[in-house]
């Protein structure tokens, strides 16, 4: 389920957590878009989908990447990226079971 995203370097998220050059993560963002482990479509807003992957060895210890990321009609966009110690609660859209 790969997303292509506009090329406007302001949908870029700032989480200072993934930003930040020790904690490797800023790389992983494009690739979790485009391989991820796990899609979920939000509970609170149909057009809203987060990709997930996990990853056992950040400097906070065993984490989910989430990228957050929104469609509009002729776009997409990502709104958010963060780490988390699960997946929030949504339809699963991929795998698909």
């Amino acid at each position: 389920m790969p997303v292509v995203l506009s090329g406007n370097p302001g949908v870029w998220p700032k989480n200072p957590v993934v930003l930040a050059g020790k904690s490797g993560l800023a790389a992983e963002i494009k690739r979790v878009l485009h391989r991820p482990q796990l899609v979920r479509r939000s509970r609170t807003d149909a057009t809203v989908r987060m990709f997930y992957e996990f990853y056992a060895r950040t400097v906070i210890g065993g984490k989910w990447l989430c990228v957050v990321v929104k469609y509009a009609e002729d776009d997409a966009f990502v709104v958010t990226a963060y780490l988390t110690d699960k997946p929030k609660a949504g339809e699963d859209l991929w795998p698909i079971k």
